[in-house]
């Protein structure tokens, strides 16, 4: 066998290999249950506070997603209107979604199909999983496309995957890898030839990702401008520059009339008005035993006729941002106990060394990766809740995760004979595995540190914030995991289950790390 064909076939097997890996842990963090529940049996303790829909962004879409699959309509019944609380709009007397609509949109097959088999919230699940996935193959191609190692590539795709709170979210309806896999394809996209194809899938993709939430706009940006600049010429003379676009650039940004089109119908139809954004309708907190709307947070004792004026108030998509926030989300994100990076995912930042290489190579990709870590920090910085409610990690930071991924990549790639590199990888690496396998197999429920006091004062108990939080959980016995709740609950206790899917995480990781450092694989 000639040597080509053997690296062929080794390149193949591993392929493979990294494929059922990945699948499996998608399997091992999906948070679902089996069952075709309807409205009322959806409403109920068994799905909402103790089920797998237990924090109201997740419950809010998929209100959404049953309500059109189930009623056919973008309003809400009275019961879906309930499960979606306390993240509810109302519009024109009816109620309404908050939250932009594709995720929603893109779990209908998932939902569909797993309705079939009498698993119709598991089947929706699995589709963000699917999403998952497809972001690991994404990471391990920008990082080849980066001119780095293979096999660095699928270990950067593996941190990723279950050592950054990414292992928490691709287990419950929430829109971050769906966001991640678009930002990813515009990345890859960017870094190939600038043909009518490709600008015009750049194009398509980028106003796609507005569907999934919009601030994906801002973390699109930057690949999107680079894709562009391939075919825009500056030249300068003595008298004046002159500019030259290419024609390609023109036409194929013609495409992204096609999903600007599909959001104002989508508008029209949820709002009565095309260019009414979901984050600007009237947000009701709850509803009363009648079904009537009580008005927003901080509102709940307002007399029933003083919804009508808030919902005559205009509101803007951009309120949620303020720079007076940004020194609060930046250590909300940095050093906090309950958000942190350095806390829940320290593997991540040497993800930064993977620049060096690149901007020693001069090479023209550095800005965009920047370009989008930074956006996307200081975004969410700026937020009034930057904490992302009741989460686990920063989950706003998954797409700058999955950027630092690709760096991190190249940064394996280019010290991975470095043997305090690898010694320090190892170290931050197993710890972050075992944070966040800890969050995928327990609850997204850790609330901010901020709402502390109060909680306390509520439950009369000591509340914790941090992974501490997902580890008191599993030690009393709980665990939302489809796998261990379907197949294990009787066999194992939560806290042994976790032990041994943590250590065989971690047994694949310094495998791979092994591996990756003793041989040249690309």
């Amino acid at each position: 066998m000639s040597k080509n064909k053997r690296t062929w076939l080794t390149n193949l097997v591993i392929s493979m290999l990294g494929l059922v890996i990945f699948g499996l842990v998608v399997i091992l963090a999906a948070k679902s249950k089996l069952g075709y529940p309807g409205i009322d049996e959806l409403n109920s303790s068994a799905w909402t506070g103790s089920g797998p829909l237990e924090l109201s962004p997740e419950r809010a879409r998929f209100a959404l997603l049953y309500s059109l699959v189930e009623d056919h309509s973008f309003q809400f019944s009275e019961g879906v209107a309930r499960l979606a609380t306390p993240d509810l709009g109302y519009k024109n007397g009816r109620y309404v979604s908050l939250f932009a609509p594709g995720t929603s949109l893109v779990l209908i097959p998932g939902y569909l199909l797993g309705a079939y088999f009498g698993a119709s919230h598991l089947g929706a699940t699995l589709m963000i999983g699917l999403f998952a996935l497809g972001n690991a193959v994404l990471i391990n191609l920008l990082v080849v496309k980066l001119g780095s190692a293979r096999l660095a590539g699928y270990l950067a795709a593996f941190v990723f995957l279950v050592a950054t709170p990414a292992f928490n979210y691709m287990g419950v309806i929430y829109q971050h890898h769906l966001s991640v896999f678009l930002l990813l394809l515009t990345m890859l996209l960017s870094l190939s030839k600038a043909s009518f194809v490709n600008l015009g899938l750049i194009f398509l993709v980028f106003g796609l990702s507005a569907l999934i939430d919009i601030p994906n706009l801002f973390f699109l940006a930057a690949p999107v401008l680079f894709a562009m600049s391939k075919s825009i010429t500056l030249a300068k003379s003595r008298a004046f520059l002159s500019l030259s676009i290419r024609p390609v650039v023109i036409w194929s940004s013609l495409l992204i009339l096609l999903p600007v089109a599909v959001y104002l119908w989508i508008n029209y139809q949820s709002y009565g008005n095309a260019l009414q954004l979901s984050n600007t309708v009237t947000h009701i907190q709850a509803l009363d035993e009648n079904g009537q709307p009580v008005a927003g947070r901080g509102a709940d004792s307002r007399a029933k006729s003083d919804i009508a004026a808030l919902e005559t108030r205009k509101r803007s998509a951009l309120n949620f941002f303020k720079a007076r926030h940004l020194v609060t989300g930046l250590s909300s994100f940095s050093i906090s106990l309950d958000r942190g990076v350095l806390i829940f995912t320290p593997v991540i930042v040497l993800g930064f060394l993977g620049l060096i290489p690149l901007y020693r190579q001069k090479h023209k990709f550095v800005p965009v990766l920047l370009a989008v870590i930074i956006f996307n920090i200081l975004l969410y910085s700026m937020r009034s809740d930057p904490y992302g409610g009741w989460a686990f990690g920063s989950r706003y930071l998954i797409p700058a995760y999955a950027v630092l991924a690709v760096a991190l990549g190249v940064a394996i790639s280019y010290f991975k004979k470095n043997v305090l590199f690898l010694a320090v990888f190892l170290l931050l690496g197993s710890y972050s595995i075992y944070v966040n396998t800890a969050g995928a197999l327990s609850t997204s429920a850790n609330p901010p540190k901020v709402e502390i006091l109060g909680l306390e004062a509520l439950s009369g108990n000591r509340e914790r914030f941090s992974v501490d939080r997902n580890l008191e959980y599993l030690v009393k016995g709980s665990s939302k995991s489809f796998v261990y709740q379907t197949f294990l609950k009787g066999h194992l206790t939560a806290w042994e289950y976790y032990r041994i899917v943590a250590l065989t995480l971690n047994t694949i990781f310094v495998c791979l790390v092994v591996t990756t450092s003793a041989r040249r694989i690309r």
